[in-house]
Parts: C-alpha cells; structure tokens; sequence
C-alpha cells in the first residue's frame, strides 16, 4: 500500500487545514473548543480525570472526556496534539475511514484513561501522596499515539518531513513518547498525566491494530515488522522480545498447570496442547486407580475376615 495513493504527506509546520478530511476537521474542532471552554469556565473536575472524583462519584464520562479536553495551563501539550491529528490524521483517513479511525482513537482514550487512574492509585498507595489523587489528568496524548502507531503500521520506513527534518514512519511513536516525557516533567505541577496517557495510549492502540483491526479483509496485523518491540529503538528491540517472550512463557505454562490440576477432571480443562492420546491415557489410570480403591474396600469390608481373627472351617462343610 502506497502513501501517496491515499493523501498528500504534510511538509509544513502547518498543514493545509482547508484540504483537510472532514473528520480530521471535526476532531481539531472538539479539541480546540473544549480547550477554550476550560480557558473561560472551571470545568476541569468535569471533564479531566481526576481519580479522587471517578469512583467516589461514579463520573464514568472521565474515562471518555479525558482524552479530547486539556487543562488551561498546558498550552504546549495542545499545539503538539493538534499538530499531530493535523499531520496524522489526513493521512490515515482515506484507509481507514471515519468511523474505524474514530473508533480506534477512543478505545485508546478510554484505556489509557482507565490504566492512568489505577497507576495514579498505584502511586498513590505507594507514596502517600495525594497530589496523585487531586491532580486532573488530561490530553489527547492516547489519541495521537494511535495515529503515529497507524503510520508507523502502514508505512514504516517511509520518510515523513516534519518541518525541516525527515524522520521515518517507525520512529515517530517512540519521538512522540519522549517529548510527553520532556512535557510531563517540565509540567510535573500540573500533574497532567502526558506519559502516563502516551505510554498506556501506545500499549492499547498496538494491541488493537494487532490483533483486532480489519485491513484488506484480515483481521489483525502478525508481521514480524509490526512487533511490539518494533515501536522502540533498534538497541533495545531484543531485550524487549525476550522480556515479552518469557511473560508469554510463563503466562502460558501456568495455564497449563491449572488446567491439570483443576478441580473437575472433564476435557475442557486440559490444555489445549495435550493431544487426545494422553487425554485418554490419563482417564484409563484414573479408572484403574479407583477400581484399585473400591476392590480394597470390598476386601476390608466387616463381612471378610481379618488378619487378626481369621475364620475357622466349619466343620459340616468341612466332612
């Protein structure tokens, strides 16, 4: 699949916003406007996360509007998302469409929300500090992970200008985590939640455009190209597939002893790489081991004689 048959690559600072689909439109829109509304009325608490108000409150829309809306304040972390849909975003459109696209950022939002919150109390639990707590977390860092990972999905070594320079489709996710890095210590009193955000938002988006996005009439995308060690450095590629390859080791082995040593004894709980054969031999021992028990209790039964007081002949059966 070709870039060039689906958008024009943006080259400037920025991008050419009248020749923008309408959904990447849509979207800048919802962001900048919630923006401006945080700016002019205190609606923080209402639309950032702020984990002391999701459960207590049950405020599950959190969880949704986290992910569009930005605190007044972090003005940087704005024109860095809105950069990145308006770069992004017009690229990904025509092979996506509105509707995936849109679907594809919100399941990232919405993770990376969840997984914010329960890290916030994580930390919180861990340090006593309530500033994990208090403090709204906010941005559409999730969002823009979602489309750097599509690019870098689709076009991997395909070089892509950002203002002067030429990177390559594969590094922007990594750039992109980086820079919510730098903007989540420069911005540490805010307590915003950019790295947080960014690397839950890189996690889910690649889990779902791996094992559950349509493209071309496949489901999922199991090149070795698009790894999850893949959205890192070169360096550190093979620790990380020797990290997830023994997660998935020990993950699966432990499946396997549960399903050997459950409760009920029915095929289901096998694990699914024993073969029929062993499957059988284990009930066939099983059998045998409880014949074995029930022909012990009929030899030990009352009526049966006993080491002790063996039976004496009787003596008319005995002539």
């Amino acid at each position: 699949m070709d870039l060039e048959a689906g958008s024009t690559t943006p080259g400037g600072l920025v991008p050419n916003i009248a020749s923008m689909p309408r959904f990447t439109r849509w979207l800048v829109l919802v962001v900048l406007v919630l923006y401006l509304v945080g700016v002019v009325f205190d609606v923080s608490q209402y639309l950032a996360l702020v984990p002391i108000n999701f459960i207590p409150r049950t405020w599950l829309w959190l969880i949704v509007t986290t992910g569009f809306y930005h605190t007044p304040g972090n003005l940087i972390e704005l024109l860095l998302n809105v950069w990145v849909i308006l770069y992004a975003s017009p690229i990904l459109e025509p092979f996506w469409g509105s509707r995936e696209m849109f679907k594809i950022i919100l399941i990232s939002n919405i993770f990376a929300a969840v997984c914010t919150f329960f890290s916030r109390t994580l930390l919180y639990l861990l340090f006593s500090d309530k500033t994990f707590l208090f403090s709204p977390v906010s941005g559409f860092f999730a969002g823009s992970l979602a489309l750097l990972v599509g690019l870098k999905q689709l076009w991997p070594d395909k070089e892509l200008k950002l203002v002067t320079l030429s990177l390559r489709a594969k590094y922007l996710p990594f750039t992109f985590l980086v820079a919510s890095i730098l903007i989540s210590y420069i911005s540490f009193g805010h307590g915003n939640g950019s790295f947080e955000l960014a690397l839950f938002g890189i996690v889910s988006s690649w889990i779902y455009l791996r094992y559950f996005h349509y493209r071309d009439g496949v489901k999922g995308d199991d090149t070795p190209q698009f790894n999850f060690s893949t959205l890192f450095p070169e360096p550190v590629q093979p620790t990380i597939d020797n990290i997830l390859t023994l997660c998935g080791s020990l993950c699966c082995r432990k499946k396997k002893l549960q399903s050997l040593t459950g409760v009920n004894s029915n095929e289901a709980k096998y694990s699914i790489l024993d073969s029929p054969e062993d499957v059988e031999r284990r009930k066939n021992l099983a059998l045998k081991i409880l014949d074995d028990k029930l022909k012990q209790t009929i030899v030990l039964t009352p009526e049966q004689p006993t080491p002790d007081h063996p039976d004496t002949p009787d003596p008319i059966t005995s002539q």
